[in-house]
């Protein structure tokens, strides 16, 4: 079998949806109406960063989704990084939100920098550091 992972468009709602719900529901995460199409608008909106793609079997049922955005890497070089959300249908096989098969995840764009720092940002003020004598 084989898998097309593209990108999200207007009239994948109904597709999404489910997959979103099992998302919300594995992290035990309260999911309304609101809270949905909260996301649903941030992800078809150019002007957010953050993105989505589904996985399509090949019966065109979406089987998985990855959410991402891309976000500054100061600790191992200027640039750009993804950080990556994915969740697969448990038809497929795989444990849920994050232990999804690759074929739920996109990779990378390439120009892109590797996540550094345990993949979270960091402030791009210095901290003071504090001294006692």
């Amino acid at each position: 079998m084989t898998y097309e992972i593209r990108p999200l468009a207007d009239d994948d709602f109904f597709g999404w949806m489910p997959l979103f719900e099992a998302y919300c529901r594995f992290y035990e995460s309260e999911l309304d109406d609101t809270k949905a199409l909260t996301v649903w608008t941030w992800l078809r909106d150019d002007l957010d960063p953050l993105q989505g793609v589904l996985a399509i079997d090949d019966e065109g049922r979406p089987i998985g989704l990855a959410h991402f955005r891309v976000v500054p890497d100061r600790c191992s070089q200027p640039g750009r990084s993804p950080s990556t959300t994915c969740s697969s249908s448990p038809s497929t096989g795989t444990r849920g939100p994050g232990g999804g098969s690759s074929s739920t995840c996109t990779p990378a764009p390439q120009n892109t920098a590797p996540v550094g720092c345990a993949g979270s940002p960091r402030p791009t003020t210095p901290r003071r550091s504090s001294s006692t004598t």
